[in-house]
């Protein structure tokens, strides 16, 4: 809760991942399949940002489970594709729920001319009674993605995700990121995806669990170390002291009763 910016790094190159926090003294590495849950990274696949709203990042979807969640066999109710212009298409889905009498759209805007990037994802619902009625859709969340050609390949460089939490609060939270591409379909260091690609202060240590062991590629500063041992003796010295104390007590006591006792002999 303490104002400030907080720095997150994420690597995975595959077999191996790598996270790091600034407010944390190591890198920790361990086997990508010990974080089958990507909340823990909050990772999100920059392929196609468009497609991951709040929810599927909370819920820590991959690129391959989002591209699932589009299947029409996915008990979708309707299915249509409304064309804006030759280029501009609307993609758009509608799920209905009896149990609860809502009615939830989707509507994925594609750019023809840019090999079919989604440049917008729109999520609205409103009571089953009212879905003809267009000014009844309320929206949720909404994605827009600006997309840029790159070595013949399309890629993001900035995306918005906007969370709208009801119809008279307006846009409560905002999530914009614009994106550097340093090269796209080139050659790379086999280092790119891993820690040592990672910025981080000298004092930070590494910590390798993906054999099933703990290795310190890097260990704690030594400084660090020395500073844990003044602790421990303290500790100790404090410990001796309240013992002492105690015996002493003890002595005082046996001394005055025995006193009192010998005063009534």
């Amino acid at each position: 809760m303490n104002q400030g910016t907080l720095t997150k790094m994420f690597s995975n190159d595959g077999s191996k991942i790598a996270i790091w926090q600034s407010f944390q003294p190591l890198i920790a590495i361990a086997k990508a399949s010990s974080f089958p849950d990507r909340r823990v990274t909050e990772y999100i696949d920059y392929r196609c940002p468009t497609l991951f709203d709040i929810f599927s990042v909370n819920r820590g979807y991959s690129l391959d489970q989002m591209l699932d969640k589009l299947d029409p066999d996915n008990a979708l109710s309707v299915v249509s594709v409304e064309k804006e212009s030759e280029t501009i298409w609307n993609l758009i889905w509608t799920y209905t729920d009896l149990e609860h009498d809502e009615a939830t759209r989707c509507i994925l805007t594609v750019d023809v001319q840019q090999d079919f990037s989604p440049t917008k994802f729109l999520c609205e619902s409103t009571r089953l009674q009212n879905v003809k009625d267009d000014s009844s859709w309320i929206p949720e969340w909404e994605n827009t993605t600006t997309w840029k050609e790159v070595s013949e390949v399309w890629v993001p460089v900035h995306v918005e995700r906007k969370l709208f939490m009801g119809p008279y609060s307006g846009t409560d939270e905002v999530f914009t990121v614009d994106l550097e591409w340093k090269s796209v379909n080139e050659p790379i260091a086999d280092d790119v995806f891993t820690y040592a690609d990672f910025d981080v202060p000298d004092n930070i240590a590494i910590q390798d669990t993906s054999s099933g062991e703990t290795v310190w590629i890097k260990p704690l500063p030594a400084n660090k170390r020395q500073t844990e041992r003044p602790l421990s003796s303290n500790y100790s010295t404090t410990k001796t002291i309240l013992i002492l104390v105690n015996l002493l007590c003890l002595l005082l006591i046996g001394v005055w009763y025995l006193r009192k006792r010998v005063s009534h002999a």
